[in-house]
């Protein structure tokens, strides 16, 4: 998980290391009765798998690690 203030938003989008390409920003992933946002989704074309990042303030958490471990489950879910 990687911890960054909101002002470095485009420094993320544009500093991206080679072979990933941006794929979304605030992507939506959902349940029957609930809405989920990834904040960055990149695609590593090198080697074909995507990268979500959650951005966090202050100290990662177990929860934190749960919650990530769900988001990806649901993005492998819904591709």
């Amino acid at each position: 998980m990687l911890l960054l203030p909101k002002r470095s938003y485009p420094a993320v989008m544009e500093r991206s290391p080679k072979g990933f390409t941006f794929f979304a920003r605030q992507y939506r992933i959902s349940t029957e009765t609930e809405h989920f946002y990834i904040d960055f989704v990149f695609y590593n074309y090198i080697l074909k798998c995507y990268l979500l990042i959650d951005l966090k303030a202050g100290q990662l958490k177990h929860q934190d690690i749960g919650q990530m471990d769900m988001y990806r489950r649901m993005f492998d879910d819904q591709l």
